[in-house]
């Protein structure tokens, strides 16, 4: 459920777009983050702090975006949001020598050697640099070989829609591999009353 609603708004864009076309598409992504963050707040009864500075980074491209009908300022969204993404993780690590993804671990009382934090917090400073780079390619490198700059933007938006989910679906799942030595019988119950928990915790507030 929370996945699905961590992807909704870059859903909407998509279906926006297809529909409108990139500045419609922009303002549904905005409005739908706005909505997003209220359901944190109203529903989940606390705020997410990464959806807050992403939609600030939003909020800021996106407005330019509008204002000067140019796509271009929400290409280069993606690549700064990254890049910042994956610094702030690898500065974790290495200057304050406590991975971030290890927070997600002791949050659900799992007990994993810090190697293997290391390794998996590593796994997403590599994934995140890596849509930094390869969005430089597909929106500005990839439309200069191309005399449909339309079909393009189309590239671009499903790579920013479909292409990056897929990609950190990966890495979930690579995560996943190096961790699950180390979850017994007793943790995955843990982890599975706490969503209950969660998700019981939503329903009374609806």
């Amino acid at each position: 459920m929370k996945q699905l609603l961590d992807c909704l708004p870059a859903i909407i864009f998509f279906i926006f777009f297809k529909i409108y076309d990139i500045y419609v598409a922009t303002a549904a992504l905005i409005v739908a983050s706005i909505l997003q963050i209220a359901f944190d707040r109203l529903v989940l009864g606390k705020f997410n702090k990464m959806h807050n500075w992403l939609f600030l980074i939003l909020l800021l491209f996106g407005s330019l975006t509008i204002a000067f009908q140019d796509p271009v300022f929400l290409k280069w969204k993606v690549t700064i949001t990254q890049s910042i993404l994956g610094t702030v993780l690898l500065v974790s690590q290495y200057v304050y020598k406590k991975p971030l993804i290890g927070m997600l671990f002791k949050n659900l009382n799992i007990e994993i050697p810090q190697k293997v934090v290391n390794r998996a917090n590593l796994a997403w400073v590599g994934f995140f640099f890596f849509i930094a780079v390869l969005n430089l390619f597909i929106a500005f490198w990839l439309p200069q070989f191309m005399e449909d700059q339309d079909k393009a933007l189309d590239y671009w938006v499903n790579f920013k829609v479909w292409g990056i989910m897929c990609l950190s679906s990966m890495v979930v799942i690579y995560t996943g591999m190096l961790v699950s030595p180390y979850i017994n019988e007793q943790d995955l119950q843990t982890i599975l009353k706490k969503k209950d928990g969660s998700s019981q915790n939503e329903e009374n507030r609806q």
